[in-house]
């Protein structure tokens, strides 16, 4: 004890102990094992009540773990719902959720010890079980340490799936976004598994590594589920088969890797979904029916893509149907596809149920031209359109060839954006290489439905939208594939295993290096990098901004008062504010269009945040991004510079508090247009005087034509605003200059306002 209280005092001197970022990350890891161990309590007390028959304890696990994410899921749903979401219910649920399967986890744990001992009494791994051994355990080491950085948080992370959580927290509840928000109506399994993480925690940074521990928690049940599925189609253990799924090296590439979105949450269910396929193949009743249509839902509650994982599944319940019914001739043989069906639908009402009594949609806004979608503005059609638009071939003869050529060549052609990893194949070679072999491997259905179940996804994820993180969802079965395929084969001699080695040694090698890519787009480079820079920094007493995860947001969300609503203006990325947000981002939502009908004045703006709510706006000091019109960019940036109160300027955002009055009315706008040819978004406009109509994007256009008189003198003299590109039109005059100020830059062009009136001075 000396000797430990020396060393302490010694290294507190260098980084004092309370500023270690060990004890943060272990705080993430608890809570993800309390999560873990509350989701398998759960899970197993459903699964032996639902499915009482003897199951191996890898599938035990597996289908219990998943389930008990969907029960975890649907009871702080059902909280959220209520407006009960807070640190309070976050820390009862997962107590609740063991509490009611203590019991039966008490005997899975016995069952795990006794597995254990067993397994020590076996003969050693020998020399090929350690290499296969030591690879996974890589593959684990790789796609933990990219988590010891919030850095490594995606886009889509940053951009809704951890705002979400702020918002839902700071409203204490499951609540509408009133501007329609789209990403607030996707599916939100994973958000609101991520809204756990959150309620815990006081920092953002101890809440991103919450979350992003409880990611790969997830991952990792999703490795025994891998050994589960090779297991049930070899008909023998195979308890180094989870090793397979690092053998598909996109795992470790960003935008398919662990980097908090919902991709490795969806592929949570692909596992339990085989298996349960597989026994409600074999005997279809109502337990089975009611579990495989429960982790349907799970999978389509967490994004719409995981649909991927739904047509084998799906085929194989109404093969039963059809079979069972002309076999008995029984509306008993119903019963379980109608358990099925009813789980997938009950299960996913939190998602089409909410969408349908707060947008209107069940699916908002996809069905917004036969439903009354609300809100949705005419002009957020075409930026919608634009936004969402997904990657997908065209209905013809010639989109079948290529979804056949598709099928054939997984993994080897990439299907990224060009800012990745572009035409770089890193997803993994091997479930394309081995599946020519199950020509020779003789008759193994289990095997062969599992091939097929992955190249029906393939062929459905072609069809919805082509890039290859949508393919993480399937990588559980292409690795149980894969894993068994090699098995099969390296048992046929010495000669095929010879032909082996380089086979799996090219795919090894080759993914080996995807870990240092230079490709992740929030670290700007190899995360990798990005984590060693930051588990350095506490040396030399540390930085003091060490542990701040996004540090403009974070100064912001201090300076925001508890219970207002801000607006972020033109900006996705706001995480950090820790408070219920807005956004008017064109295409991303259905509301906030300025500049259009109904929002062309200041005094219509503040009607329009104040009738939903909103208190305070955030947005870019001096910079218009260009995701607008021309014309909401002018009037929103003058509303927000002449009459929001500014509470203060951090990094390159400025803070405004909504006045109380409403601003005066004034005139309609007029605008003087005088960019560079092509820019400022508008190119079939040319120079001159404006009504400020004629730049917005809507259908309320009417203006398309400059107004008579519309010299660059005359727009000097008669225009409110003026869009001006010096490089085309030469500097502005003196005059020009004492008139107008700039407020903001749109790329090269400069947006100016007229200067306000001042009244006489009192002689």
């Amino acid at each position: 004890m000396a000797g430990a209280i020396a060393i302490g005092v010694t290294v507190n001197q260098h980084e004092p102990i309370a500023d270690w970022a060990f004890f943060h990350y272990a705080r993430a890891a608890l809570s993800a094992l309390l999560f873990v161990v509350a989701c398998l309590a759960a899970g197993n007390r459903l699964t032996r009540w639902l499915l009482p028959r003897a199951l191996p304890l890898a599938e035990r696990a597996t289908i219990a773990f998943a389930t008990g994410v969907v029960a975890f899921y649907l009871a702080f749903s059902a909280l959220g719902f209520l407006g009960l979401l807070g640190w309070f219910t976050a820390a009862a649920t997962p107590v609740v959720l063991v509490l009611a399967g203590a019991s039966d986890l008490a005997t899975l744990a016995q069952r795990v010890r006794r597995h254990v001992v067993a397994h020590r009494l076996q003969p050693k791994l020998g020399w090929f079980g350690v290499l296969v051994l030591g690879f996974g355990l890589w593959g684990i080491a790789h796609v933990w340490f990219p988590i010891l950085t919030p850095q490594n948080a995606s886009y889509d992370a940053r951009s809704y799936h951890l705002p979400i959580a702020e918002h839902y927290l700071a409203r204490g509840g499951i609540v509408a976004f009133d501007e329609g928000w789209v990403k607030g109506a996707f599916p939100q399994l994973a958000s609101l598994l991520y809204t756990w993480a959150f309620a815990l925690p006081k920092t953002l940074f101890d809440r991103m590594e919450t979350a992003a521990h409880l990611e790969l928690a997830i991952v990792l049940m999703t490795l025994v589920g891998v050994s589960a599925v090779t297991r049930r189609v070899l008909g023998r253990r195979a308890p180094l088969a989870w090793a397979a799924l690092f053998l598909f090296s996109g795992v470790f590439c960003y935008d398919s890797g662990l980097v908090l979105g919902a991709d490795h949450v969806a592929a949570l269910f692909a596992p339990p979904l085989f298996l349960l396929t597989l026994r409600y193949a074999e005997r279809p009743d109502r337990g089975a029916g009611v579990l495989l249509g429960g982790l349907l839902a799970g999978a389509l509650s967490t994004k719409l893509t995981a649909a991927i994982l739904c047509v084998v599944p799906s085929g194989v319940i109404a093969f039963k149907t059809v079979t069972e019914m002309v076999k008995a001739r029984r509306l008993a043989s119903l019963a379980p596809p109608a358990c099925a069906t009813a789980s997938v639908i009950l299960l996913t009402a939190p998602v089409w149920l909410r969408n349908a009594l707060f947008y209107g949609d069940p699916l908002y806004p996809m069905l917004r031209h036969v439903l009354p979608a609300h809100p949705w503005s005419p002009a957020a059609e075409a930026a919608y359109l634009g936004n969402f638009d997904l990657r997908r071939p065209p209905v013809a003869l010639e989109s079948a060839w290529e979804t056949l050529k598709t099928l054939l060549s997984i993994g080897f052609v990439p299907h990224d954006f060009a800012v990745y990893h572009g035409d770089v194949p890193v997803f993994g070679f091997l479930f394309a290489a081995t599946a020519p072999m199950l020509l020779f491997l003789g008759k193994r259905p289990r095997l062969h439905l599992l091939f097929a179940s992955v190249y029906a996804g393939v062929a459905l994820w072609f069809w919805i939208h082509q890039y290859d993180r949508y393919l993480q969802a399937l990588v559980p079965w292409m690795a149980s594939g894969t894993a068994a395929v090699l098995t099969l084969a390296w048992e046929r001699g010495a000669l095929v295993r010879l032909a082996l080695v380089p086979l799996v040694g090219l795919q090894v090698l080759w993914g080996g290096s995807v870990p240092f890519m230079a490709t992740h787009r929030a670290a700007g480079g190899a995360i990798e990098t990005t984590v060693i820079d930051f588990l350095g920094s506490g040396f030399g007493r540390g930085k003091p901004d060490r542990f701040v995860a996004v540090k403009d947001f974070e100064e912001l969300g201090k300076a925001i008062p508890a219970g207002a609503k801000v607006l972020v203006h033109e900006e996705r990325l706001h995480l950090g504010l820790a408070a219920a947000t807005a956004q008017d981002f064109p295409g991303d939502q259905g509301l906030f269009y300025w500049g259009e009908a109904g929002a062309r004045t200041p005094a219509e703006i503040w009607r329009v945040l104040r009738a939903h709510g909103v208190t305070h706006v955030v947005w870019a000091d001096r910079l218009n991004h260009g995701a607008d019109s021309v014309a909401g960019a002018l009037v929103f940036l003058d509303f927000a510079d002449r009459f929001t109160r500014r509470l203060g300027r951090f990094g390159g955002f400025v803070l405004g508090a909504l006045p109380e009055v409403s601003p005066p009315d004034e005139p309609p706008a007029l605008v003087g247009y005088y960019p560079c040819p092509g820019e400022a978004g508008l190119p079939h406009l040319t120079d001159g005087l404006y009504a400020l109509d004629a730049l917005a994007s809507g259908d309320t256009r009417r203006q398309t034509a400059a107004l008579p008189d519309a010299s660059l003198d005359a727009s000097l003299e008669r225009a409110k605003f003026l869009v001006y590109d010096a490089r085309c039109h030469g500097p502005l005059s003196d005059g020009a200059r004492a008139r107008f100020t700039l407020f903001a830059a749109r790329g090269q062009t400069m947006l100016l306002a007229a200067r306000a009136q001042q009244p006489p001075k009192a002689q």
